[in-house]
């Protein structure tokens, strides 16, 4: 039965998801969500997109061309998305910030909002991911490890929220019974 789990185990389990929980959704930003392959007349392009950054790789007339945005210069370029769709990737990337600000703060404050911050941001980045990939072509194909490490980090916060939430129940059923 859970009850019957001392709280320092709770509190451990709830401090490992929550280290966990960053360190992977740390991965899905460094890695790329979405990759898509074109064909133009030139010959084939790839575009490979993070929240903060695109890369294109292709060949032109024999030639190989590799061109890198990153942050400004990838949020408000015309070369990479319409302006509109452009803040796309940035509210992703600040949803992305305040999932790892509220995740690390939320291992030395364990507070409710704290700890379910990164559950609710997590679920917007996906949705900013999904949309994203809808606007450049969706195909289920196309997304990339960033994209798929995120299910697992919003378990493992969910778990550390759920675990808080048990501990403090248990918490205040002691306490009235004491």
């Amino acid at each position: 039965m859970v009850l019957t789990i001392p709280r320092k185990a709770f509190v451990f389990l709830i401090l490992l998801t929550t280290i966990l929980g960053c360190l992977v959704f740390l991965f899905s930003i460094i890695l790329p969500f979405y990759y898509v392959r074109g064909l133009t007349l030139a010959g084939p392009i790839d575009f490979t997109y993070w929240s903060f950054k695109a890369n294109y790789y292709g060949w032109l007339q024999g030639f190989t061309f590799n061109h890198h945005y990153w942050f400004f210069d990838y949020w408000f370029s015309e070369n990479v998305f319409s302006l509109e769709i452009s803040l796309i990737p940035l509210a992703m990337f600040i949803f992305q910030a305040l999932v790892l600000a509220f995740g690390i703060a939320s291992i030395h404050f364990k507070r409710r909002v704290m700890l379910a911050a990164p559950v609710c941001l997590s679920v917007a980045v996906l949705g900013l991911m999904l949309y994203t990939g809808e606007i450049l072509g969706y195909s289920n194909e196309d997304y990339q490890l960033g994209y798929y490490l995120v299910f697992p980090s919003l378990a493992l916060f969910l778990s550390a929220f759920i675990l808080n939430e048990v501990t403090k129940k248990q918490q205040t059923k002691d306490s009235v019974s004491v």
